[in-house]
């Protein structure tokens, strides 16, 4: 069922209407022992029920060479309406800090973030960060940015983005940029110009230094019911890998449901989009500075096409062009007649079996 109804006029979110049955007064506070085989300390080996807690824990490693695992508990909810500003995001700035959903970071354990304006931030140079298992929801900026170097990757496993509300849900931006860019200064470039009829009030972040933002790989997550400005994924001037992944009734009113800019890299494989909106064309956008590296085995169902009215649903890359009635762009469209995503079931902390079950069926 979706988390939002994508009507004109779309209801306010709570933790309680979102996760009725993991509102706090459901939950177990503190330590859940039997969860993480008897570890009982919250801090330093065991798990985490509380979001300052485990703010003050990672903001301590940033000072460290190497982060380390941090286990949130089983069942929990961490309600970030109800935390005080200083501790949202947190902000990851060691490498090798991994944030995970009880001890195998499996969804099925129920680790639920929501609310506040953003959940994590990734900031700094050579880092590699993984977050699995979890679900964020319901942020009114960005749940997830992706703000370190070229250098640096981040991996999204078995992960849910739903009912976010701001800029984007996932953002690829580099911090390095000190101005904004706006419709009305750049008309004269690629689709800001084409856009110039249907808008001219979106405000994109300034471009990144070429080929400066950091690389996100998504797997066997979902994005779902997101309702931002730029795009469910905004990949500004970075790297994204989607694989085996699911981005439904999402709507992107000023981008695209994944909008590439900025000399980004975009590869998709196995993957189903289906009922979604996006204001610049396709599934997926590539502007005319940006690369789409593979598109194989994707899906696609009921995308609405918006006021650009384009026929594409697949993947729109916008080329080169001087002139608007020069424009060529090329569409190339998904080839899979079905949404078959691999449901996984974690089994330990590092092993993983696949089983081969449709997601959707789409008869």
């Amino acid at each position: 069922e979706p988390l939002v109804d994508n009507s004109s006029s779309y209801p306010s979110i709570s933790s309680s209407n979102f996760y009725p049955s993991l509102h706090p007064t459901s939950l177990s506070s503190g330590i859940i022992e039997n969860d993480l085989n008897g570890l009982n300390d919250t801090v330093s080996g065991g798990c985490f029920s509380d979001w300052i807690e485990l703010s003050n824990a990672i903001k301590d490693s940033n000072n460290e060479s190497e982060g380390e695992i941090y286990y949130l508990c089983n069942d929990s909810l961490f309600d970030l309406e109800l935390i005080p500003e200083e501790y949202v995001p947190i902000v990851i700035k060691t490498n090798g800090t991994t944030v995970q959903c009880g001890m195998d970071g499996s969804r099925d354990n129920h680790c639920i973030i929501f609310g506040g304006s953003s959940h994590f931030k990734i900031q700094g140079y050579l880092l590699h960060v993984r977050f699995a298992g979890l679900t964020m929801i319901g942020s009114n900026d960005v749940s997830v940015h992706a703000a370190a170097d070229s250098y640096s990757v981040a991996i999204l496993y078995d992960c849910e983005l739903a009912g976010h509300n701001g800029r984007a849900a996932l953002m690829l931006w580099h911090d390095n940029a000190t101005t904004e860019v706006t419709f009305d200064d750049d008309l004269n470039d690629g689709v800001l110009r084409r856009m110039e009829d249907i808008t001219s009030s979106a405000d994109y972040p300034a471009a990144p230094l070429s080929g400066s933002s950091m690389k996100v790989h998504i797997e066997y997550s979902d994005f779902n019911d997101n309702i931002v400005t730029y795009g469910t994924v905004a990949n500004f001037g970075g790297s994204v890998v989607i694989q085996s992944s699911k981005f439904m009734g999402n709507v992107a009113s000023k981008g695209g449901v994944v909008m590439n800019m900025y000399n980004g890299d975009i590869s998709t494989r196995d993957s189903c989009f289906i009922e979604n909106q996006g204001l610049l064309p396709g599934s997926i956008y590539v502007d005319e500075d940006s690369v789409l590296s593979q598109n194989e085995n994707n899906f696609v169902s009921g995308h609405d096409t918006g006021p650009y009215d384009s026929q594409c649903t697949g993947i729109m890359v916008q080329e080169k062009c001087k002139l608007f009635d020069d424009c060529v762009d090329l569409c190339y469209n998904f080839s899979s007649s079905k949404c078959d995503i691999p449901q996984i079931h974690q089994v330990g902390n590092n092993d993983i079996i696949s089983k081969d079950e449709p997601l959707v069926d789409n008869s």
